[in-house]
Order: C-alpha cells, then structure tokens, then sequence
C-alpha cells in the first residue's frame, strides 16, 4: 500500500506539474480519450508552446533597440511580425503532439475497458484543473514571467480525486495497474522530451525567419528598403 501511495502521488504531481493551456476543447469523457490527453500532454503544452511565439516574441522585439528603432521607422511592421511568428508556430507544434497522441492511444486501445475506466476515473480531476487555466501573458512578459504566475494545482482539497482515489485504491489490481501507467508515463515523456529538444530549437529558429520576412514584405508595401538580412 506504501508503494502504491507513492507511485499515485509521483504520477499526480507530474500531470498537475504540466504548463497552462487555453480551454479550446472540452475535458474528453472517453477513458482511451482522458489517459490519451493525460499522457500526450496535448492540450497544457501545445497551446503554451505556440504562445510563446507570440507575446514572448513581441516582448524580445520590444527589448532589442534595433528592432525598436525599425518599428519607429515602419510603423506596425511588430504586429506583422509576431503575427507571422505565431501562425508559423500554430502549424508546426499541434502536428507533434498528434504524433504523441496516436502513439498513446495505439498503445492503450487494447488495454480491457474496465481498466481503462479505472484509471480515467482516477486522472481526470487533474486533467480538469488543466483544462480550466489559460495561459497568462501579459505584455512584456517573456515565457518565464508567465510560467511563474501558473496557480496552483494541488488536489489535495478535491473532493472528486479524493472519492476516486479511495475507490482506485481499495479496488483489486490497483498496483499492478498503477505501476503499469506509471512506468508507461516515464518512457513517453522521456521520448516526448527528445522529440521536443530535437524539434522545438528549429520551429523556434525559423519562426523568426519567418517573422523577418513577414517585416520585410510589410516594409515593401509601405515603400520601405527591406530592414531584415535576407
């Protein structure tokens, strides 16, 4: 029972521990669904993923005197580019996330449906906190500000997690089946983590190619010379 305590609170702390999202979508109620979201993590990084490439992005232009003597030269050509910068990173991050999640949902889809209820009862209070906190960024953030006002998501007061845990553990198998999610967990965010170190620097990189050209089209149209290296 000692064990199984310390894994249930292992694997809580890191679903709770994830970032912030918008609520775009409703908490799934499926149980494949809940655990596919809780263990692809789709919905609390992605979006906050793709937000960094917004205010963050305005805030770094907003800090760099080069930049600021442009936009006094050019007039709106900021908006132009943090626009640009965002819609790039809003079609490349989500295809990431639906790797994980097909990964996920391949791997658990033959697991016996009363399993899958178990462990969906027990992890979806934790996916509705997430699912109701919104990114906060606030002008002139940079990614760190916002990820230091994230509230707190302990589910120690919850009543819901408290009823499911009792049931969860009481009920027969609640090791094995724990230990299976929680071993599962530390494999898919290990690769989650490598795919994100190898691909996330890249999008960053080529969002701001992005943008610079974005400035430098807008800039044209103004009957501006091209500020940006080509």
């Amino acid at each position: 029972m000692r064990k199984l305590g310390s894994l249930l609170a292992t694997l809580l702390l890191a679903f709770s521990a994830l970032p912030a999202q918008a609520q775009l979508a409703p908490v799934p109620t499926d149980p494949l669904e809940i655990i596919v979201s809780a263990l692809a993590a789709t919905h609390p990084t992605s979006e906050w993923l793709i937000a960094m490439c917004d205010i963050p992005m305005r805030t770094k232009y907003e800090q760099d005197a080069n930049d600021l003597a442009i936009e006094a030269k050019i007039p709106g050509i900021r908006d132009r580019m943090v626009a640009a910068s965002a819609a790039y990173c809003a079609g490349e991050i989500p295809p990431i996330f639906a790797g994980f999640e097909a990964k996920v949902r391949a791997d658990w889809r033959g697991t016996p449906p009363a399993q899958l209820a178990r462990l969906a009862t027990l992890l979806r209070p934790a996916l509705v906190l997430l699912y109701a906190v919104k990114p906060d960024f606030r002008p002139g953030d940079t990614a760190t500000m916002a990820a230091d006002r994230f509230p707190d998501m302990s589910l120690d007061n919850n009543a819901e997690y408290k009823r499911a845990l009792t049931a969860f553990v009481r009920s027969p198998g609640a090791e094995a089946l724990i230990t299976r999610l929680d071993e599962y967990r530390k494999k898919m965010s290990a690769d989650m983590e490598a795919t994100l170190q190898e691909k996330l620097g890249p999008i960053f990189r080529d969002s701001i190619a992005v943008a610079r050209d974005a400035g430098n089209a807008y800039a044209r149209e103004k009957g501006f010379a091209p500020p940006y290296p080509a």
